[in-house]
C-alpha cells in the first residue's frame, strides 16, 4: 500500500529512457475507487499531454517507466484534498488529507482524514473506507459502520506502562 504523497515528485521516463517529467498529482475515479493515472509536469514547454494512464505504466519502482502520455481523465486528487468529510448524522469528521492505494490493481482502499493538529497528536488520523463515501460538490458524505473504526496513531507519543 502506498499513499498519494509517495508518488508526488517521482521521476517519469519513456521506454527509450528519456526523462519526461515528475509526478505532481494523481487522477482518480471516486465512484469506482480506482486510480486512473498520474499528472506529470513535463520538462518540455510545448508538450500538451501531461498525463499517464495506469494502463500505460510499464514499471513502477523508484521511477515510473511509461509507454505513452495521453489526455487527462478522472478527478484530480488536489480537487478533493482538504474537502470536509461529514457523517450521516451531520458531524464533521475532518478534512481529506491523503488516500491509500493498492499497487496490485491501483484501487483506493481508504481516505486518510484529519480533524486538526491537536486531534492528530492525541487521537491520530482516521482511515475511512472509500466504499462508504459519496462525493458531493463541497463535501464528502461518509456513512460509517459504528462497529469498525480505523486509526493511524503517532508513534512514540503514547506512553505505556509495559
Amino acid at each position: 500500500m502506498k499513499r498519494r504523497k509517495d508518488f508526488v515528485g517521482m521521476m517519469v521516463f519513456d521506454v527509450g529512457g528519456k526523462k519526461i517529467g515528475t509526478v505532481t498529482d494523481i487522477y482518480i475515479d471516486f465512484y469506482k475507487g480506482i486510480v486512473k493515472g498520474f499528472k506529470i509536469s513535463a520538462f518540455s514547454l510545448f508538450k500538451k499531454k501531461q498525463f499517464i494512464a495506469v494502463e500505460d505504466i510499464l514499471s513502477l519502482n523508484e521511477v515510473i517507466v511509461t509507454a505513452k502520455t495521453t489526455s487527462e481523465e478522472g478527478i484530480a486528487f488536489l480537487d478533493i484534498k482538504d474537502m470536509e468529510v461529514i457523517s450521516n448524522e451531520g458531524n464533521i469528521l475532518g478534512v481529506v488529507e491523503d488516500v491509500l492505494i493498492n499497487l496490485l490493481n491501483y484501487s483506493i482502499k481508504g481516505m486518510i482524514v484529519a480533524s486538526g493538529i491537536f486531534d492528530k497528536i492525541y487521537k491520530g488520523k482516521r482511515v475511512l473506507l472509500i466504499n462508504n463515501s459519496i462525493l458531493g460538490e463541497k463535501e464528502i458524505l461518509y456513512y460509517e459502520d459504528q462497529r469498525i473504526s480505523f486509526k493511524s496513531l503517532p508513534h512514540n507519543l503514547v506512553m505505556s506502562n509495559e
